[in-house]
């Protein structure tokens, strides 16, 4: 279990994305034994709801190994009394970028932040075939991995509540035969929808042309282009 504290996902930042060479397929459970769940994103964004969530499956999953990185100042006070229970099933690290990736090679399963999840982190975890679990929220800075998800068609790991959250991590940590299913698709997939920037581009262009001609030949109407309304 994996949590991270990195500036590594500035929007100019170059590589975001891992080079194709860099993909991997393998074993899983990744460590050989116990099922590996990972938290990278950047710990500002790690309260302590997400903590006890985490802390909760894993108590709830004996065979899951824990790698735990810094967390922020409001957390570090609520943490140490539960992390010493789990002795060296919580780890700590720091990252740069390369042992980032090394990181996200050694994860079986992505537990997103609730509140305030993943963006460019859990897309190169997807890149690299990392299935991955969120609670969306009513704010887009809380959507944008279940958007991901929706786009590759795994939906089954988009939770609906903080309960069934932590339900699917758990019934994920002691099945690693239906992890290894999911990274499977994903790799199979990911070219074909998330990472298809031709399609997307052109799929882009479509839409603003679509907006340009609705608004030329009736302006102030209501203009339709996919499944975006604008007024």
């Amino acid at each position: 279990f994996f949590v991270t504290s990195h500036a590594l996902s500035q929007p100019d930042s170059p590589q975001q994305i891992p080079s194709s060479s860099e993909a991997f397929i393998q074993q899983l459970p990744a460590n050989g034994s116990g099922v590996v769940l990972c938290a990278l994103n950047d710990a500002a964004k790690v309260s302590p709801r997400d903590f006890d969530g985490w802390m909760t499956i894993l108590e709830g999953s004996p065979r899951s190994t824990v790698l735990w990185t810094s967390l922020n100042e409001q957390c570090q006070s609520a943490t140490s009394n539960r992390t010493s229970m789990h002795g060296d099933r919580v780890l700590v690290h720091r990252f740069d970028r390369e042992n980032f990736l090394h990181a996200y090679r050694r994860a079986d399963l992505f537990l997103d932040t609730i509140g305030y999840g993943g963006q460019n982190t859990a897309l190169q975890g997807l890149w690299l075939g990392v299935a991955a679990l969120t609670f969306p929220g009513q704010l887009q800075k809380a959507r944008a991995l279940s958007s991901m998800l929706m786009t590759m068609n795994l939906s089954t790991t988009i939770a609906r509540t903080e309960d069934d959250y932590r339900a699917i991590a758990v019934k994920l940590a002691q099945q690693s035969s239906k992890l290894a299913n999911l990274r499977k698709y994903i790799l199979q997939r990911r070219k074909h929808t998330l990472f298809n920037t031709e399609k997307w581009m052109k799929e882009f262009e479509n839409s603003l042309r679509m907006l340009w001609d609705s608004f030329q030949s009736a302006s102030g109407a209501k203009i339709v282009a996919h499944n975006i309304i604008v007024k």
